[in-house]
């Protein structure tokens, strides 16, 4: 049963070429993994926010935008919410 040089070469060539294209996609993948993780984090602060917040009525709507302003600038975008909370629902 001898391999056909032929064969060999083109299971080499097809190795290579799933480790290029999953090379050319992985990179991309942690960028978008990272701001899936801040906006999640976002989502999770908004939430403990809320849950705190019940005991007086106070609530921000928690939704991708909101999660998202909240895990990008950290605290400086809860502050931002908090404000914008205040002054748009008097």
């Amino acid at each position: 049963m001898a391999l056909d040089y032929g064969v060999l070469i083109a299971y080499i060539l097809g190795i290579i070429v799933l480790f290029i294209l999953g090379r050319m996609f992985s990179i991309p993948l942690k960028q978008v993994l990272k701001v899936l993780a801040k906006v999640l984090m976002g989502g999770v602060v908004i939430f403990g926010i809320n849950f705190i917040g019940s005991f007086w009525g106070f609530k921000i709507a928690l939704n991708v935008i909101s999660a998202a302003v909240v895990g990008f600038l950290g605290l400086p975008g809860l502050i931002l919410m908090v404000a914008l909370k205040f002054l748009l629902s008097a």
